[in-house]
């Protein structure tokens, strides 16, 4: 571990009810840190093998029928969940943990995983940028398959603290409905939220129920970015999601549970398939995305 990093974890995954608690606290006390300053905080876990977890990953995210000894690209994201609250929690972390939005994610596969295989997750944070509706944070995401082995996997999450003294964007123009898109068309139940809220350990009250998500402004829960994004490569199938791959995604608009969307995919060269999830009946995209090969 490089020395400018400080470790906020020990070898095993952090208990939701030790995330939940330092959530609360660092929620309460924390304020976001002046421009210019990155603490470097730094978590690592070893996570064993799940089978009957991950086998609920597979059924929710529509990997059923993808080869069982192989773990799908999104899997590591959802098991580090734990860890990123740790960190994210971490008293050197330059912002408020409640409110981040997820803006981009990349993920970088040189290699398979296997689904029998302990992962070494490593995460830290890389860098924040200035933003005109607050701060940009990177949090990087890394797995090998043993404490010494290269890294196969990597994953930047790029997430925004809108800053409250900032005055609102202005509104945007009305969406114009576009005619109906051809793709897949598919309907996300009401529950989706609280299914992968299960698997992923991310039990974020925005996804959960109309309840909760309205205490946060939204009218109606809804569906996690990452789980659009598993969906969303699962249906590119199996033999497209071989590594090595670079997958890059920008969540566009909130998906409200329950859903109706559109599935659409192309090729726009012969090393890159462009993906989206649209709204049935037109409108801002909910994800946009790019899958190469490498």
């Amino acid at each position: 571990m490089p020395e400018k990093y400080t470790r906020e974890a020990a070898p095993q995954m952090p208990s939701l009810l030790v995330c939940a608690a330092r959530l609360a606290r660092a929620s309460a006390q924390r304020r976001p840190a002046a421009a210019g300053q990155l603490p470097r905080p730094f978590a690592y876990a070893a996570f064993p093998p799940a089978p009957a977890r991950l086998a609920q990953f597979r059924a929710l995210c529509g990997y059923e029928a993808h080869d069982p000894a192989v773990l799908p690209p999104t899997w590591p994201y959802a098991i580090a969940t734990p860890l990123h609250l740790h960190l994210v929690t971490a008293p050197g972390f330059p912002a408020p943990p409640l409110g981040l939005i997820h803006l981009r994610e990349t993920i970088i596969q040189t290699r398979p995983l296997a689904a029998d295989a302990t992962l070494h997750l490593y995460c830290r944070l890389d860098a924040q940028r200035e933003h005109p509706r607050g701060r940009e944070l990177d949090l990087t995401t890394e797995v090998r398959q043993g404490p010494h082995e290269p890294v196969l996997w990597r994953s930047t999450t790029t997430a925004l603290y809108r800053a409250p003294h900032l005055p609102a964007p202005p509104p945007r123009p009305p969406l114009v409905a576009s005619p109906p898109l051809e793709g897949e068309r598919w309907t996300i139940p009401a529950d989706t939220g609280r299914r992968y809220a299960c698997v992923s350990r991310n039990f974020d009250p925005i996804h959960l129920h109309a309840l909760t998500s309205r205490w946060f402004g939204f009218p109606r829960p809804i569906v996690h970015g990452m789980w659009s994004l598993a969906r969303c490569l699962a249906a590119l199938g199996e033999r497209a999601l071989q590594p090595p791959i670079r997958v890059d995604a920008r969540f566009r608009s909130p998906l409200f549970l329950p859903g109706e969307v559109i599935f659409v995919a192309r090729a726009a060269d012969p090393a890159t398939q462009w993906f989206s999830l649209q709204p049935e009946r037109g409108g801002r995209p909910h994800l946009e995305g790019e899958l190469t090969r490498l």
